[in-house]
């Protein structure tokens, strides 16, 4: 996981960058532009995948002021 962003007392979204940690298969990933990222959501009881199949790069979240 890769970064995390709280949108209330016990929800937040956390993206996932990739599958792998040895750095030879992420380039390798990333060269093949494979679809590895996501991005999950917890309710506070459960999580579950929001976006799924991202390319390598989701590896940040924000909130506007507005929650949206």
């Amino acid at each position: 996981m890769n970064d995390l962003v709280a949108v209330g007392k016990d929800q937040f979204y956390i993206t996932r960058y990739n599958w792998y940690r040895s750095s030879d298969w992420v380039k390798l990933a990333h060269w093949s532009h494979l679809k590895e990222g996501a991005i999950f959501y917890y309710d506070g009881h459960k999580a579950r995948q929001a976006i799924s199949e991202t390319y390598f790069l989701s590896n940040g979240i924000n909130i506007s002021p507005d929650k949206k």
